[in-house]
This record gives structure tokens, sequence and C-alpha cells, in this order.
């Protein structure tokens, strides 16, 4: 689970979160209207990573016969 887990991490979580950081850090600099919004996008991301952990090392499992759950 740790091996599925540490590889989503790295592509699917930290190049994006890195980006919308960065961006979020531009926007309030800036100065714009809306600062917040890649602040909701790294929470949905979140949420996209502990979904598709939970899924992928769930599958893993029970492919390879040590169960679900």
């Amino acid at each position: 689970g740790l091996r599925i887990g540490s590889f989503l991490a790295a592509v699917v979580l930290l190049p994006q979160i890195v980006l919308l950081a960065l961006l979020q850090l531009f926007l309030l600099l800036a100065d714009a209207p809306a600062p917040t919004a890649p602040a909701w996008v790294m929470l949905s991301l979140f949420v996209l990573f502990a979904f598709l952990c939970s899924f992928l090392v769930r599958e893993v499992l029970v492919k390879e016969g040590l169960g679900g759950w």
C-alpha cells in the first residue's frame, strides 16, 4: 500500500500542488479578486488522491489474494 501511495503522491499530487501553490502566491501578490481559487483545486486534488490511493490499494490486495477491505 505504501508503494502505491507514494507513487500516486509523486505523480498525481506533488507536481500539481507545487504549480497551484505558485499560482496562489502570484495571485496574492497581484491582488487578484479571487486568490483562493487554487486552494480549492488543491483541496479537491487531496480528495482525489485519497480516493485513488484507497481504491488502488484495495484492488491490488484483492488481485494478490491478500483480501480486501
